[in-house]
C-alpha cells in the first residue's frame, strides 16, 4: 500500500524529479542483489529498469509462477544478469517458455540495452 509523505524540496529540484529519484531508490530495495552486482556493475539503473519490466511481465502473463529476481554480475562477460529464481514446483518447460517470452519482449522494449543485461532462469 502506498505511503503518503510530505517533504520540502530544494528549489533546484522539481516534484517530478523527486518522484523519479524515489522510484529509483525503491527499485534498489525491491530486488535481491549479489555483492558482485553491487561492486562491479556499471549500469545498475538499466538493470533495475529491465528487472522491473521482467517482474511486471511475469506477474501479468504468468500469474501462477512463483519467483524472485536476483541481480548478479558476470565478470568474464562484463554483463548484468537478471536471474529469475523460480520455485522447484514449476516444471522446466513452463519456466523456459516464460523466460523465452520475457526475453523476446524485453528485446523489443529495450533494444540494444539487453545486450549488456542477460535474462536467465534457475530454481531457488
Amino acid at each position: 500500500m502506498p505511503t503518503k509523505i510530505t517533504i520540502e524540496l530544494p528549489q533546484s529540484l522539481t516534484k517530478k524529479e523527486a518522484i523519479e529519484i524515489l522510484k529509483r531508490e525503491a527499485l534498489k530495495k525491491k530486488f535481491k542483489k549479489t555483492k558482485l552486482f553491487e561492486k562491479y556493475s556499471k549500469n545498475k539503473d538499466t538493470a533495475y529498469e529491465i528487472a522491473e519490466y521482467v517482474y511486471g511481465y511475469l506477474k501479468k502473463y504468468y500469474k501462477d509462477l512463483k519467483f524472485d529476481i536476483l541481480l548478479d554480475y558476470d565478470l568474464d562477460e562484463d554483463i548484468n544478469i537478471i536471474k529469475i529464481l523460480a520455485d522447484e514446483s514449476i516444471d522446466e518447460d513452463t519456466l523456459l517458455t516464460a523466460v523465452w517470452d520475457v526475453r523476446k519482449n524485453a528485446i523489443k522494449k529495450f533494444k540494444s540495452l539487453v545486450d549488456y543485461n542477460a535474462i536467465i532462469a534457475d530454481y531457488r
